[in-house]
């Protein structure tokens, strides 16, 4: 694995980031100039906070956020780059299962991954000072990669077992990172479960959910300009005091309204991004 093989990754992605950033920035520059409006974030977008928030470095560079979420995508990028510095470890240290072929066994990249990920679980996580790296969150991407190890029969199911029970004992002992680590262990669990099953193909196999799985990341990308524009004209249109019921047709509205902005990134820029 080298970078070129993590070349397919950045256009399926990065175009639909850049456009949600470019949607944002026309959101505030509507909500400030002719709509008067709150904007969407704190502060002006300046050019070096724009730039590092198109870089994905905006948390690394101390740059505050312009929309909800996109600090994730930051996490998601260096993993991207963690896995492939992994990769090439197992490569170089252990034999692999097949000789000329590049791809290293899963107890090689096992043995690499493991002990960042243990060490992320029980101190990396404990650190205010981490939370901008991956290494705060590596834990919950080696759930992921263990349950898939397991589920292609690569590693036996002992060693998902395993892993669940670290997980389980530091869910008993660590109250502050229960909901995070919790989250993550049932979704390891559930796909595990269905996979075992053989029902990953089955399950949740209905047309409405299979449309908004296509289309969630431009949804994740595109809700936060979008509720916020609905909720910020809505609120004005109640003179900033919205009854209960107001304010629940409010919500309600932005869901298709984002549901429409998802389908519009998709299909004009994700999808062609993804085909490229």
């Amino acid at each position: 694995l080298s970078l070129p093989d993590a070349l397919p990754i950045l256009v399926r992605l990065v175009p639909a980031y850049w456009t949600a950033i470019a949607i944002v920035l026309l959101v505030d520059a509507f909500c400030r100039g002719p709509a008067r409006l709150p904007s969407p974030f704190d502060g002006t977008a300046t050019i070096l906070r724009t730039a590092a928030h198109m870089a994905f470095l905006q948390d690394i560079t101390g740059q505050d956020a312009i929309g909800a979420g996109m600090w994730t995508l930051c996490i998601e990028m260096q993993f991207y780059i963690v896995a492939i510095i992994g990769w090439g470890l197992a490569q170089r240290l252990f034999p692999r299962p097949v000789k000329g072929e590049p791809r290293p066994s899963a107890w090689a990249l096992f043995l690499v991954f493991a002990p960042p990920a243990l060490i992320s679980l029980f101190y990396w996580r404990l650190l205010d000072s981490t939370t901008a790296w991956v290494t705060h969150f590596f834990w919950m991407f080696f759930l992921g990669m263990v349950t898939w190890w397991t589920l292609d029969r690569s590693l036996p199911s002992s060693v998902f077992a395993l892993i669940v029970v670290i997980a389980v004992v530091e869910l008993v002992f660590n109250i502050e990172w229960r909901n995070y680590n919790g989250m993550a262990l049932g979704t390891a669990v559930a796909i595990y479960v269905a996979g075992r099953m053989n029902r990953l193909h089955v399950w949740l196999n209905w047309l409405p959910l299979q449309y908004l799985g296509r289309v969630s990341y431009s949804l994740y990308l595109i809700h936060f300009p979008v509720c916020h524009l609905v909720t910020a004209i809505g609120w004005k249109m109640c003179n900033n005091l919205p009854t209960p019921l107001q304010a629940l047709m409010i919500l309600i509205s932005a869901i298709p309204a984002s549901l429409l902005a998802a389908h519009v990134l998709y299909r004009f820029v994700e999808m062609p991004s993804a085909q490229w």
